[in-house]
């Protein structure tokens, strides 16, 4: 049986010591600490323009001042990412204002503005949960959670707050939404 916590711990020191991420992280960190809170609009518009950029979220371009707008809209943002408040990621994904929803986009967001309520729920959280299950590694869901590699998921509401559950590396993870 693999240890997941090791191989998971090799990944990050590789990923925390990789040039191009060091900078890339800098510099939203930067960018956040400069504008940390979206009171002002062209404050969420850069912060939207950079996380997807460097993130690779996929919002489409026609879609970023939308977006923007959107998650500026939100009521009492700053005090519900401040608390963590799971309702953020769904508030922000769920714009009607897009052309898409961008889950992915949401939860690097709202990680960017609390790192430690809000997990990332990407491609490559997707394929790292994928290969866990696939090694037989004993990294187990919750029954009736459906894991095809082939298939993503439809976002269920606050799954970010699920997936961070996953990474505290148990050999059960039960908190994904079945």
């Amino acid at each position: 049986m693999l240890n997941p916590k090791s191989e998971i711990d090799e990944y990050v020191m590789r990923f925390l010591e990789d040039e191009e991420t060091k900078r890339t992280e800098k510099t939203v960190q930067e960018l956040i600490a400069t504008f940390r809170e979206n009171k002002e609009i062209e404050h969420v518009l850069i912060k939207v323009i950079t996380i997807n950029a460097l993130y690779h979220a996929r919002v489409l371009d026609v879609d970023l001042h939308p977006l923007a707008v959107h998650i500026h809209g939100i009521e009492n943002l700053d005090e519900k990412l401040k608390e963590g408040s799971p309702e953020v990621v769904d508030a922000i994904w769920k714009s009607q204002r897009t052309r898409q929803h961008y889950f992915s986009f949401a939860t690097k967001f709202c990680n960017w503005h609390n790192q430690e309520a809000y997990a990332i729920y990407d491609t490559y959280m997707w394929e790292s949960l994928c290969a866990y299950r696939a090694e037989n590694s004993g990294f187990k869901f919750k029954d009736g959670f459906r894991l095809n590699p082939r298939q993503r998921p439809h976002p269920q509401p606050s799954v970010s707050r699920y997936c961070a559950a996953c990474f505290t590396i148990n050999s059960t993870c039960t908190n994904l939404p079945g």
